[in-house]
Formats: structure tokens, sequence, C-alpha cells
């Protein structure tokens, strides 16, 4: 079986000088440089998607460099988190900086599932000219419309879950916080989270218009899944 090198907290620099945290997995055999896959996440690079797909030591393995990286302001990565509003940017400075890297072969994919695969949509919509291929999942190119909302509604439900569970990830507002918000959710009191004004009014954060991406792209999508409706759309 092949030996894997694992190389946690690699920083690097978006343009706007925010510090962005990684991990690295590639094969340590000496033989590269590797095609370069990316994860960016919200929930933990540890995590890395690998609830519904390999994980990074999988891949790395079959003779890739996986970099998973937590998003602005979620993790270890500086910065304030902002839903959706600086994936596209960050993204793609992101995919240029991994081609880089001196196991990268210069050849960058990227894979992930709900909010990791609407950070692949936004990163593609910056063609960032590394970027070879994508594989979002389970998401929205729209934050909003079959994300956030359906038909013009407030989706109450997830919306209040998903804001839950980014309050207690991470200590993103504080355990304390997050258990107040889950009290709000059960009343209907939401009103006070930060970024509910935003949501309630449908500032989301931006959409891609997938049919001007120029990289293939495979969607993948559950007639069950939470956002199918969007999902197919796409």
């Amino acid at each position: 079986m092949t030996e894997v090198e694992w190389r946690p907290g690699v920083t690097m620099r978006t343009p706007d000088g925010t510090t962005l945290v990684s991990d690295l997995w590639h094969p340590a055999d000496g033989v590269g440089p590797y095609p370069t896959l990316i994860v960016r996440t919200a929930y933990g690079r540890e995590v890395a998607s690998a609830i519904t797909a390999p994980h990074p030591s999988v891949l790395a393995r079959a003779g890739y460099l996986v970099v998973t990286q937590d998003v602005r302001g979620r993790g270890e990565s500086g910065g304030a988190f902002d839903p959706f509003a600086h994936e596209a940017a960050d993204g793609a400075a992101t995919v240029q900086w991994a081609s880089t890297l001196p196991e990268s072969n210069g050849d960058v994919g990227m894979y992930g599932f709900s909010y990791q695969g609407a950070c692949q949509l936004l990163a593609a919509s910056h063609r960032p000219p590394a970027l070879r291929a994508i594989a979002p999942a389970m998401c929205s190119a729209d934050p909003a419309e079959g994300f956030l909302w359906c038909n013009g509604a407030l989706r109450l439900g997830f919306a209040t879950s998903w804001a839950a569970q980014l309050a207690a990830a991470d200590g993103f507002v504080g355990a304390r916080a997050a258990e107040t918000l889950a009290a709000r959710c059960a009343t209907g009191r939401v009103d006070e989270w930060p970024l509910w004004d935003a949501w309630a009014a449908g500032r989301c954060g931006p959409a891609v218009d997938v049919s001007r991406l120029d990289v293939p792209a495979l969607f993948t999508i559950g007639w069950f899944d939470t956002f199918a409706s969007a999902g197919w759309r796409d």
C-alpha cells in the first residue's frame, strides 16, 4: 500500500492579505509532482467532505496531492466568515496557489458537497487558469433561491438549523450563543442572529451562471437531497 505524507497547517495569503490554512496529503513515494484536488470547507478541514467522498488519504494513495482548506473565518483560517461572500475570490486564489506547490503538477480539480460544492462553483466563476474540472454535489448555484429560499419564501426550517450548525461549530459565535439560537428556533425568535436580516431580505451571496463556466463539471444530486430542486435546475 502506498504510504501517504500528511502536512497539516500549511498557510497561504489571499490578495487582500487574509491567511487561509490547509492540510496537504500526497504520496510519500517522492515520484511527484501530482495532479491536485482541493476541497474548501466551512466545517473543518480535518473532515474534508469524507462523509460523502473518500478521505484525503485515500485519494493521496491513488496518486493525488489533496488540499483540504478551512474557508475564511472558519477553523484556523483568518478573517470573518460571511457565507458565500468571499468564496469566489478566495477559491480562485487557492487554486492558483495550490498549482504552484512543489508537489503539484499544475493541474487542479475541486470536489465536495453542499457548501463545499458552492465553493467550487464560485471559484470556477472567476476562471482561475489552473482549474481543470469541478465536481459539485448536493448544492445550489444560487445561495438564495433553492438554498435559503424556495419560490420566494424563506426556508425557515433549513435556515435556522444551518444557522445553529454554524454558530456551534468552531466557536463561530460561541456554544452559548448556539444554544440560545436553538431555543429561538423553537419559538421562531431568530431575528437577533447576525446574518438573519440579510438572509430574511434575500441577500444570501452571489449566484453563479453555470452556463458561463469554462471547465468540465460533474453535478451530483439526489431526488431527496436538501437542494434537489436547485440542483436539477442548475
